[in-house]
């Protein structure tokens, strides 16, 4: 019955090691170096969170070549109401609003995904709200403050090879 005990306790730390390892490996988000000009402002509000229920927002950002060839530049957990990010200017972006729901022993993916070029002296604007299952990711653009600011619609990655 000791072997028995010793061979359990054994394989469950090499599950847990294992599943460990899995999880590194799939969650491989990198953290955006988040270097350039401030020209993005995130407001995030999220509400419905509870002890069974975990709701989380990150802007992941890709950048495009002439291609459509994706170079993935990292992630911005979006943990305070508001975040300012830098984006590079003068190159295409791909953009990823999510919001991560997990609880409950499954997860979930809420997003909004869309193709930027940002030029200097533009300035972009999110909101993200999430509210006890109703979600709204909306994204504007603003050249200068002589503007208004114009919504930006969503793209999914897709419609980059089209606009080639």
């Amino acid at each position: 019955m000791k072997i028995l005990f010793t061979l359990t306790l054994r394989q469950i730390l090499i599950i847990f090691l294992f599943l460990g390892f899995i999880n590194g490996c799939v969650s491989n988000n990198i953290k955006y170096p988040n270097n350039h000009k401030k020209n993005l402002t995130i407001k995030t509000s999220i509400k419905g969170e509870s002890f069974f229920k975990d709701i989380n927002a990150y802007l992941h950002i890709s950048k495009l070549d002439a291609q459509c060839k994706s170079k993935y530049l990292g992630t911005v957990k979006l943990d305070k109401p508001v975040k300012k990010v830098g984006l590079p200017v003068n190159q295409k972006l791909f953009l990823e609003f999510v919001f991560g729901i997990t609880g409950g022993g499954s997860g979930s993916r809420l997003d909004m995904d869309t193709i930027i070029t940002p030029r200097k002296g533009h300035t972009f604007y999110a909101d993200m709200f999430y509210e006890d299952d109703i979600y709204d990711i909306m994204l504007w653009r603003n050249k200068s403050r002589k503007y208004k600011k114009r919504k930006i619609k969503p793209a999914h990655f897709d419609s980059c090879k089209k606009s080639k």
